[in-house]
């Protein structure tokens, strides 16, 4: 789902200098941005549920957002929010969530983890002679680290990169190298370490 261009409410305003330390500009740059998982929505009130993680006060917040014209009604706690809502924290939303500001260079590698549900590795190739580098999809195999180098480490992998190679008309040993890289994170260079 995509979202207008997000503004907040006075109310929010208040609600979001009270509960966390994050400046207004902030949070709406992370809104507008695409940041955060839709955990909920009532259709009677349009209203969404958004989980995102706080870069500054290093935790979970929610944001109630008018899906029409995009204005936050209030910012909550996770704990605010679960008194109600328990069942829309799950686990896998919660990876997502800050595996996507990992990714934006917006929290520590460490809180990384595996397993977020849709996430997916882009690989690109540079050939030899080539102007830019060839594009050969997404990578859904298992990914156990964020530092994507560790990819090389995988035969599955390089078989992967094979194939693709040559369904795109290339020859393999005209392969100079191949980066990859997560939705919304930076290009990361993958050594061939079989």
């Amino acid at each position: 789902m995509s979202f207008p261009k997000s503004t907040l409410s006075a109310h929010a305003t208040v609600r979001l200098s009270e509960r966390f330390r994050i400046s207004s500009a902030d949070f709406l740059k992370l809104l507008n941005a695409g940041q955060g998982k839709k955990i909920g929505i009532s259709s009677s009130t349009r209203l969404a549920h958004r989980l995102l993680w706080s870069h500054v006060d290093e935790q979970l917040l929610v944001a109630i957002q008018d899906v029409v014209n995009g204005t936050i009604l209030t910012v909550l706690t996770i704990e605010m929010y679960c008194r109600d809502y328990n069942s829309n924290i799950t686990d896998g939303r919660i990876i997502k969530v800050i595996n996507m500001m990992v990714h934006s260079n917006l929290a520590p590698a460490s809180l990384w983890r595996p397993g977020a549900p849709d996430e997916c590795v882009t690989v690109y190739a540079t050939i030899q002679d080539s102007l830019k580098p060839v594009a050969l999809g997404r990578w859904r195999g298992v990914v156990e680290s964020v530092n994507l180098h560790d990819l090389g480490k995988i035969p599955e992998f390089w078989s992967w990169i094979v194939n693709k190679i040559l369904a795109k008309g290339y020859m393999t040993e005209h392969l100079a190298s191949v980066q990859a890289r997560f939705s919304g994170g930076d290009l990361q260079d993958i050594p061939y370490a079989c």
